[in-house]
């Protein structure tokens, strides 16, 4: 009855957001084909095979307004030449979206699509990984207290899902109080004060409150924002029933160094049940925290964005987490980088390296994995509407566990063409 509701209220939403004004939706079909050495990312009995995919791109946005929506979709769907596989969908969806359904009051909509690892200690393969569906959706009233001082109050329904049945769904019902004050044009400050419960489908239920002060202080070219306060969890699983509390907050920085270059920083500090904002993207694929039910987790994550005076480009990116399950002495600590280079080779050509390194280390079993991936490319624009690309790369799994280890060398062509 809820799942119906939401449905339908998303429904509507969706409905009136296309009445606002809109950018012309940006819409691109592709295939992809990637051939590897070893399709299952094992240490011993390598076989090759080739994955064919179909992708399509899906970006649409609308002008500010009574109704704004923002949603961006990669769809793809593989096909194993050698049925190593059974046929794959991929998906990488985000909408969000709001409507401001009378004065002061406003309806939000939310939806986030991702194919995340199932296992951190098994290798990215479809045998591995689950779709998991976060969609939230909830009214909101914001009232202009003051011309300096104003209050947000608001409720979500929230709902996770996910497509494999050993993971666990969950609902659950947010609300939150705001007061947030202007004490200056650039600086902002105030009390964030939240509730939650939240009912999984394994009938463990988990409540979880918090209450933040933060401040935002923006600078010529940089801005800093934060938080810091407390929260206090409790869990209920049938006849057991425990009690967490601990300091929370997050510190966050920006700068635009010139106009060229840019770069952030980001710490947070966590007690919770709900670790999706801790994932990170690699290898094409999102990798989480497992345990859920009560965890404290530290964050550290930052980036780097450069433009030469060539136009070349290069993204670098950094992550480091700590999960501690509060209900035992399971720990999950990750470090992971990324680096992303092109560089116009031609009009119509441009070389492309990336290069990617992961470290796991489980607690449990006092075992650490290496995870490192490089490519190299060139992709060329043979119309202005076709593009075509092709990478070569090497995987490598290193491993105190030597089933875990692996090898693997790949070949990738593709073929985008954008409609619209």
């Amino acid at each position: 009855m809820i799942r119906g509701i939401v449905l339908l209220a998303g429904s509507l939403f969706l409905g009136a957001a296309t009445t606002a004004h809109a950018e012309p939706v940006k819409l691109s079909i592709g295939a992809d084909s990637r051939f590897s050495d070893n399709i299952k990312r094992s240490e011993s009995g390598e076989k090759s095979d080739v994955e064919n995919r179909i992708k399509l791109k899906i970006s649409h946005k609308t002008d500010p307004g009574r109704c704004v929506s923002d949603f961006n979709a990669d769809l793809a769907y593989g096909i194993y030449a050698n049925h190593t596989y059974d046929p794959e969908p991929y998906a990488f969806i985000d909408w969000l979206g709001s409507c401001q359904i009378a004065e002061r009051f406003f309806w939000d909509v939310t939806n986030e699509t991702r194919d995340v690892v199932q296992n951190n200690t098994e290798p990215n393969t479809p045998d591995n990984r689950s779709r998991r569906n976060i969609f939230s959706t909830g009214p909101r009233y914001v009232w202009g207290v003051t011309p300096v001082d104003t209050i947000s109050l608001s409720a979500q329904y929230e709902n996770i899902e996910f497509s494999e049945p050993e993971e666990r769904d969950s609902e659950a019902g947010i609300g939150s109080a705001v007061w947030s004050h202007l004490f200056s044009e650039l600086l902002t400050g105030g009390l964030n004060l939240s509730t939650e419960h939240r009912e999984y489908d394994n009938k463990e239920k988990v409540d979880r409150n918090t209450a933040t002060l933060f401040f935002s202080k923006e600078f010529a070219a940089t801005t800093i924002s934060g938080s810091l306060g407390g929260t206090w969890l409790k869990r209920r699983f049938f006849s057991t029933e425990q009690s967490f509390n601990g300091w929370v907050g997050d510190l966050r920085l920006e700068r635009q160094i010139n106009e060229a270059s840019s770069f952030y920083v980001a710490a947070s500090r966590q007690v919770t049940d709900e670790t999706s904002e801790f994932d990170f993207l690699f290898d094409g694929v999102t990798y989480t925290i497992e345990d859920t039910s009560a965890v404290e987790v530290s964050d550290v994550r930052g980036g780097y964005t450069r433009r030469f005076s060539d136009t070349s480009t290069l993204n670098l990116s950094a992550v480091a987490t700590r999960s501690d399950n509060l209900k035992t002495d399971s720990r999950e600590g990750r470090v992971a980088f990324n680096a992303d280079y092109r560089r116009p080779v031609t009009g119509q050509i441009d070389f492309t390296a990336g290069t990617r390194v992961a470290y796991i280390d489980y607690k449990d079993n006092d075992t650490q994995d290496e995870i490192i991936g490089v490519d190299v490319g060139l992709s060329c624009q043979l119309l202005s509407d076709l593009d075509l690309s092709g990478k070569i790369g090497h995987n490598r799994r290193n491993s105190d566990v030597g089933s875990r280890e692996y090898a693997e060398n790949w070949v990738l062509v593709s073929l985008e063409y954008q409609i619209r």
